[in-house]
């Protein structure tokens, strides 16, 4: 993301007077000097509030009495723009925002602003812009720790007060304390790029599938309990069968799937003597609503299907177009320093007395502009659809399991149906008896068919394999150790640069206890 502040304003309390406004250069660092309790310190603490702080650590005094409104001038990936908060009410902090942006930042600053927008709708704004995704960061936790990364976790790597610097066990902004010191551990890592965006919607689906696959493997152990204390029993089924005069007399197969054959055919031959329409109303009726609800969520799976695959083909078309922009930015880089370069009457290929590359150069604004636009444009679109591609899998896994649900029971409903048609009343107990040998039969089919419980457990499996895989542990490991070196590195190099003495060792970014 990129963010420089062009101006600090503040706007007094008497309208009477101007605002006060503190330019900044962001081509150069910018050094406050002054004598004590003058507000040098007070700057941090003012830019910390209108970038949406939950606390004001703005001086009691004269910079609170005699301001109404802070404000900031800052620029973009999408250009310019201009934010104010209202200073807090006594112990009370200020939810009312104004923003401008695009052509408005070019307008004169009004007398006093008004109050458009509040601090959330600020923080979202920010938060598309730095192009975080939406999601949280670990999928398995909810507590407070382990919500979605934001622009206001990002903070702690740019500030760094006075109590900051001078705290030799704390070395970033707010991690003196317990919550933002737990949030900051787990943001890290994405700060520091160990882990993409990427990789948070992989552990989320990763997730998701873990919890649908732990829930399928509960109902497997339950109906194969089920099917095996059945099965003991089988032979005893087959024997009552005989007694009813469903099978012909004789011994029962010794093979267990061939008895279970024997049984199905008997279920599927079950015998029909007189009609019952009264009692087969009812059950008609009931059917043909539960085969209207199976068609109408199998019509909703289809859509929120066909919806997961645009929004993923929209993701990769993202993804391919923000790497053509990267390579048509990467051409004009060096537009900036030569139009520099020849500012000067003579140009400085030829050396001749000319204007022409100069006006060349600065028809290319307007295009080069508009290309800086286009890729902060993309870098914001791509995580807002990462928390609705994880939305619609978690609803099509709800979903699926209630049309299985479904399934099962119209076929149910289908058996009683096709029973119940044309039975006569003496018959009862043979038809009991098929009836629960049916049942014990679906069990069977519904764990070990091919559409069962099992298939659809090796499907989740099989998924989960590939999305471990694509997570890449050791790679993760292999980047934050390359991370670490680098950093340990760019330590180094500041340490001989000022000239420390007594620094020995090689120093080492320790992310648990955030220090070295």
């Amino acid at each position: 993301m990129k963010l420089f502040i062009h101006q600090l304003i503040i706007w007094p309390e008497d309208p009477n007077h101007l605002p006060r406004v503190v330019a900044f250069d962001p081509e150069k660092v910018s050094v406050i000097s002054g004598w004590s309790a003058t507000g040098k310190s007070s700057i941090i603490a003012i830019i910390d509030y209108v970038l949406g702080a939950g606390t004001c650590t703005i001086p009691v005094g004269e910079i609170r009495d005699y301001a109404s409104w802070y404000g900031l001038l800052m620029e973009t990936d999408t250009g310019l723009i201009r934010v104010a908060r209202k200073k807090p009410e006594g112990r009370q902090l200020s939810n009312a925002f104004w923003m401008q942006q695009g052509a408005d930042v070019e307008s004169p600053l009004p007398i006093l602003p008004t109050a458009n927008t509040s601090a959330e709708r600020f923080k979202l704004a920010m938060d598309a812009l730095s192009g975080l995704s939406n999601l949280r960061l670990n999928p398995e936790e909810g507590n407070g720790f382990n919500e979605r990364a934001s622009f206001r976790d990002m903070a702690a790597f740019n500030f760094l007060p006075q109590h900051i610097v001078a705290n030799p066990y704390t070395m970033f902004f707010k991690a003196d304390s317990s919550e933002h010191r737990e949030k900051l551990q787990n943001v890290l890592p994405l700060a520091l790029g160990i882990i993409t965006n990427e990789d948070l919607m992989r552990s989320h689906r990763l997730y998701l599938l873990r919890s649908e696959l732990r829930k399928l493997e509960t109902e497997l152990r339950t109906r194969r309990n089920g099917i095996e204390n059945w099965r003991a029993n089988a032979t005893g089924a087959f024997y009552r069968a005989q007694e009813l005069n469903l099978v012909p007399a004789g011994e029962p197969p010794e093979d267990l799937r061939t008895l279970i054959n024997v049984l199905q055919q008997v279920v599927n031959s079950g015998g029909r003597t007189v009609a019952a329409p009264d009692r087969v109303s009812t059950s008609v009726q009931r059917l043909e609503d539960i085969r209207k609800q199976e068609q109408e969520l199998d019509a909703e799976i289809s859509a929120q299907r066909r919806r997961l695959r645009r929004l993923r083909s929209l993701r990769r078309s993202v993804l391919d177009y923000e790497d053509v922009l990267e390579d048509q930015q990467a051409r004009v880089q060096g537009v900036g320093w030569f139009r520099n370069m020849i500012a000067a009457e003579q140009c400085i290929l030829c050396g001749s007395d000319s204007m022409v590359a100069r006006r060349t150069l600065e028809e290319l604004e307007v295009p080069i502009k508009e290309l800086s636009e286009l890729s902060a444009g993309t870098s914001s679109t791509e995580p807002m659809v990462d928390s609705e591609i994880v939305s619609i899998q978690r609803k099509l896994l709800s979903d699926e399991r209630l049309l299985l649900d479904l399934r099962r029971t119209r076929q149910e409903f289908e058996a009683t149906v096709d029973a119940e048609r044309g039975l006569s009343h003496s018959l009862e107990s043979v038809y009991r008896f098929i009836g629960g040998t049916e049942q014990a039969l679906k069990i069977i089919s519904d764990v070990e068919g091919d559409d069962g419980l099992q298939a659809r457990a090796l499907i989740l499996q099989k998924e989960i394999d590939q999305l471990q895989r694509q997570l890449d542990e050791k790679g993760r490991k292999a980047r934050e150790k390359a991370v670490g070196e680098a950093i340990s590195s760019y330590i180094l190099r500041f340490v001989d640069a000022l000239g420390i003495t007594g620094a020995v060792g090689n120093p080492v970014l320790d992310e648990r206890e955030l220090n070295l």
